[in-house]
Formats: C-alpha cells, sequence, structure tokens
C-alpha cells in the first residue's frame, strides 16, 4: 500500500503526475491516457488479475522494461488488453536498468515526489516568501513559468527564461508583449476564464498552459506554464501540477502570505477607490491619507475609461489595471484607482508656468490616451485636497457632456464645458458650487484680497452692463480710461476672452451663484 499524511491540501499524486515524474528521471513512453488525473492510492504487481480497481496502479515488470497501468473504473483485464491500449487506461512504458528493481524505483520516486510536495507546502504554511516557494514548485515543473499580477508586473520568472527571452526578443521584449496583449482581443477574452486553458503568443512564437488566479472570482494574476519549443500542450501530470500550483497561489493570497497589489492596498489607493464608487469620506480622513500637501503645485482630476469604438468590449480586469501603472509611473506624483470601467486618477503639478507646462502636460496625456484608447474628462485646477470627490465629478461630468458633443476628440476638460453643466445641474446640484465658478472670479477675487484691488467688482459690472464701457464705468465711478486698463489687467490675470460671448455667460452664471451663496 502507498500511504502519505499531511497537514493542508497535499498535493494528489495521479497517474499523470506518477508518470511526468518518472518521465524526468528515466526513459519513459506514456501510451496511453484516458485515466491520467485517477489519483493513485495503492501499488499492486500484476500477476494476472482478470479485474483492475480504479486508484490502483499495476506494475507489470518486464526484462529491461516494465508496463505502468491504472484504470478510471472497474474493468476486466488482461495482459494483452494491456499491450493493445484497452480504452479507458492509463499506461506508461518504462526503461529499467537490467539489474534495477521496478518496484523499487517506483517506491522510491513516489517518497522523493511526496517529498518535494510537502517541502513546498511546508513553506507556505509557514508564509515564507513567494519567491522560495517558486523555486519548489520549479522541483515539481521542469517547464519554465512565470506568475504575472494583474497589472502585467512580474512576480516570478526564473532567471534563465529573462535571459532567453533577452536573447531571441531584445532588451525591450517585456514592453513588447505587453502592448501585443492589450492589443489582443483574445488576450481580453480569457482573462474571465475559471478553468485553465493553452494560449498563444505570437511575438514569441510560444503555447502556455495559463491559470488564472481568482480569489471570489475577483482575477488577481495568472499562473502562465511554457510548453516545450514546437510542442502545443503540456504533459498531463505537468498540466495537474500548474493547477496545483494555482491553487496554491490562491491560498498565499487568503492567508496574507503573497501580497498582490501592494500599492493599491495604500490608504490614499482605497480612499479614491471609494471615492470612485460615488463615496464622499469626510475632509478630515483625506487629508490624513494625502498628509498636509505643499502651498505649491496644483492638483487635478481626471476620469477615464476605454475608447467605445474600439471595436470589442474591452476587459476590464486587464486593461485599467494596466492603464493605471502607466500613469503612476508617467506621473509619479500621482494616484490611480479603478470604479466598474473608470479610472479615478488624481494628479498633482508642481508650480508651473501656467500657460506653457499645462500645454505640454496636455500634449504628454494626449499622447497616452491615443496610444491606449483611452478617452478622458479633466477637472479644473484645486489646491485644496479635500476637493476630489467635487473634481471627479467635475472629470465625470467632462467626460459624459464632452463625448456626447464632441465624438473625435480624446480629452474634455471640465472648463469648457462648465456652462453645460451649469445649465443642466443649477437645480437639486450635490457639487460644491465653489467649484462651479469661473476660474476668473475666484482668481480675481484672491489677487483683490491680495492687493487691495477692485479687479472682481470691475469684471462683475462690466459683465452685468452687458460689456457697454460707457455704462460700466458710470456704475464703477470710474473714467473710460480707468476701465480700459482694469480691463487689460483682467485679460492678463486670467487670460479670459471678455468678446466670447460663451464665456461672459459663465462668468454672468459664477457671478450669480456667488451671490446665492452668500445669501
Amino acid at each position: 500500500m502507498l500511504q502519505y499524511v499531511a497537514e493542508g491540501k497535499i498535493l494528489k499524486i495521479t497517474a499523470g503526475i506518477l508518470f511526468y515524474w518518472l518521465s524526468r528521471k528515466k526513459e519513459t513512453q506514456h501510451i496511453a491516457h484516458k485515466a491520467d488525473r485517477i489519483e493513485i492510492r495503492e501499488l499492486q504487481l500484476y500477476a494476472g488479475q482478470k479485474e483492475a480497481e480504479p486508484g490502483v496502479l499495476y506494475l507489470l515488470p518486464g526484462e529491461g522494461k516494465s508496463l505502468l497501468f491504472c484504470c478510471g473504473k472497474k474493468t476486466s483485464i488482461t495482459k494483452e488488453h494491456i499491450r493493445n491500449k484497452k480504452e479507458g487506461i492509463s499506461l506508461l512504458k518504462i526503461n529499467t536498468g537490467p539489474k534495477e528493481d521496478a518496484q523499487d524505483l517506483l517506491l522510491r520516486e513516489w517518497n522523493n515526489l511526496l517529498k518535494m510536495a510537502n517541502g513546498m507546502l511546508e513553506k507556505i504554511l509557514s508564509q515564507e516568501d513567494v519567491a522560495d516557494v517558486m523555486e519548489s514548485a520549479q522541483g515539481l515543473l521542469a517547464e519554465p513559468f512565470v506568475l504575472v499580477d494583474r497589472d502585467m508586473q512580474l512576480l516570478y520568472g526564473p532567471a534563465s527564461l529573462a535571459r532567453e527571452m533577452t536573447e531571441s526578443l531584445g532588451e525591450g521584449y517585456s514592453s513588447e508583449i505587453i502592448e501585443e496583449l492589450l492589443m489582443s482581443k483574445d488576450f481580453h477574452n480569457v482573462a474571465a476564464q475559471k478553468e485553465p486553458f493553452y494560449y498563444y503568443m505570437k511575438i514569441t512564437d510560444q503555447h502556455s498552459y495559463c491559470c488564472n488566479i481568482l480569489v471570489d472570482d475577483i482575477y488577481y494574476a495568472r499562473l502562465v506554464v511554457n510548453t516545450k519549443k514546437g510542442e502545443t500542450r503540456l504533459e498531463s501530470g505537468a498540466e495537474q501540477i500548474t493547477e496545483y500550483l494555482g491553487e496554491m497561489i490562491v491560498r498565499m493570497i487568503r492567508s496574507g502570505a503573497l501580497r498582490l497589489h501592494q500599492g493599491q492596498n495604500d490608504r490614499r489607493h482605497v480612499l479614491l477607490g471609494q471615492i470612485a464608487d460615488g463615496m464622499r469620506p469626510e475632509k478630515d480622513e483625506i487629508r490624513k491619507a494625502f498628509g498636509h500637501p505643499s502651498s505649491e503645485g496644483r492638483y487635478q482630476v481626471l476620469c477615464l475609461e476605454p475608447f467605445k469604438a474600439v471595436g470589442w468590449e474591452t476587459q476590464m480586469e486587464t486593461t485599467l489595471p494596466v492603464m493605471m501603472r502607466k500613469l503612476e509611473q508617467t506621473w509619479p506624483e500621482s494616484v490611480a484607482a479603478t470604479s466598474g470601467k473608470q479610472i479615478l486618477w488624481l494628479i498633482r503639478h508642481q508650480a508651473m508656468d501656467k500657460a506653457k507646462d499645462t500645454y505640454a502636460f496636455f500634449q504628454k496625456l494626449l499622447i497616452l490616451l491615443r496610444e491606449n484608447v483611452f478617452r478622458a474628462g479633466v477637472s479644473s485646477f484645486f489646491s485644496d485636497i479635500t476637493a476630489i470627490p467635487d473634481a471627479f465629478d467635475q472629470a465625470s461630468s467632462a467626460l459624459w457632456i464632452g463625448s456626447g458633443k464632441e465624438e473625435s476628440y480624446w480629452f474634455f476638460r471640465f472648463d469648457d464645458y462648465r456652462l453645460d453643466y451649469m445649465l443642466a445641474s443649477l437645480r437639486g446640484n450635490k457639487m460644491d458650487q465653489k467649484l462651479l465658478l469661473h476660474p476668473a472670479v475666484t482668481m480675481l477675487a484672491e489677487y483683490d484680497r491680495a492687493h487691495e484691488g477692485s479687479l472682481s467688482e470691475t469684471l462683475k459690472t462690466f459683465i452685468e452692463k452687458k460689456q457697454n464701457v460707457t455704462q460700466a464705468a458710470e456704475a464703477l465711478f470710474v473714467h473710460r480710461t480707468t476701465l480700459f486698463r482694469r480691463l487689460n489687467q483682467i485679460r492678463e490675470l486670467t487670460g479670459i476672452d471678455l468678446e466670447d460671448q460663451r464665456e461672459c455667460l459663465t462668468l454672468q452664471l459664477s457671478y450669480y451663484l456667488l451671490e446665492e451663496n452668500k445669501q
């Protein structure tokens, strides 16, 4: 009898796994596969028994060559049946040395396989580093394998595989592979699969056996095992070991031994995720998450989503995390989180030359959006970090309004659609109405406070008098020349176009809202 006991979920040794293990130690020929997934409970010498029991591995010794077989169910059997590969059996032909006892070889390798599997399980139960666990798994799997998280970041991969990829594809192979996967419909489709599957990678001309790592039906990572060059499938035992390793990775995630998306679990990412889901955290909670930001620099929130005209439904579990990683790598002082099919992205701009640096930022953003087939709504600039929820409302509203008006645009600034938003949401609006004000209104008010000026009142009066210079000057009790000088100063400070009727209407509504708030 073959017996084994271990704590945790031990590897169930099946005919396929044992045959695969033996093939790595001796010259073998796996002839029949019908019972490869039957767990082996007992070893018996075949001595002419008329019936074979399921779960029993039978050994038929021979001169220099022995046969191992098992059945999926109770069945009648003869030596002729065995040699002719009777339907329903798994059969392995194994070469043994002239003085080597086949039964001793089988028991020794059985124990070696158990020792290897138990060693890996002990490391998992001891919550050892994932790299150490994967090194143990390499003792079970002859084929190279990698573990990649949902952000397409490599969690584990043997150095030998990296060297091989570099030699065949060059130093930039990693980004090239990611780009091919992002544009592959098949790749996105398989992200939702719960069962293992084979995937063909064109750039590497490589077939792989893949297991999606799902915890409570949430996609976390993927275990990818490469087939041998020129082959399209793994041996049955290798498939089963891959599946077992996938189960062990899930166990490590549940126990906390393997932490994926560490950046997405910090306080800032969690809080942004809550805001993206529609929650409005307390202001103190936002301040604690982001600390006490410097007085220099400004913030913006962007709402991104895949372009709907790409021709096929994008698989969010893979595309969004990759895009988040790109955003945070391209702009290190930024944080991104997802909700549904959207990304909430908070970016902090350092003190900048407003016109020059703002233009450069949007040019860079445009390239990123086009390359990754995303669209974005962009909030106004703001300096109070607690305004993130309202800024996200701005960004998502700009995306919604803008994409309905301009189908070919890649991004939509709330500042360009403020009037549209005002008209749609003046009644029952939940956003802090200060964020609805034209930036020039706030800017001039702050300037007046700092310089004891009256530019804000000048602009307000000029707009109320329908841009009539004479009437505005009379209302302000100033000379026309003084009014012209103030208006030129307002243009230089804010960049507004007082000849643009839509902008003047936005200013008028802003002052109206300002008066309403005072009341």
